[in-house]
């Protein structure tokens, strides 16, 4: 949540993991992070005039760090209401998305 025009405080964020590696003997296995991996955040209302605070527009391509992590910081425009994220891998669309909404004009307590 965010008063108009402001960033909020805390950026989205997504971990993006690797293939399963199978485990010893048949054992569980486990997953690795993705380092380097091309994630688009994209808001889907731009109309409401929110904009990412890094590039000033409605589309942000980041690359996961060595956490594996993808972050994007968002500033609301001037119209109340939902704001509604959407983090996806424009390299591998059939993983699916993940999505995020953030209020402007409201702050939390």
């Amino acid at each position: 949540m965010a008063l108009y025009g402001e960033t909020l405080s805390k950026p989205f964020r997504v971990v993006v993991e690797g293939a399963v590696r199978p485990g010893l003997l048949g054992g569980k296995g486990s997953r690795g992070l993705s380092v380097g991996t091309a994630v688009r955040f994209e808001i889907e209302n731009p109309d409401n005039g929110a904009v990412f605070d890094s590039n000033g527009q409605p589309v942000l391509d980041v690359v996961t760090d060595s956490a594996g992590t993808a972050r994007a910081l968002l500033r609301v425009g001037q119209v109340p209401g939902d704001i509604m994220v959407r983090a996806f891998l424009p390299d591998h669309t059939d993983l699916g998305q993940v999505e995020f909404r953030a209020v402007a004009g409201a702050i939390g307590e």
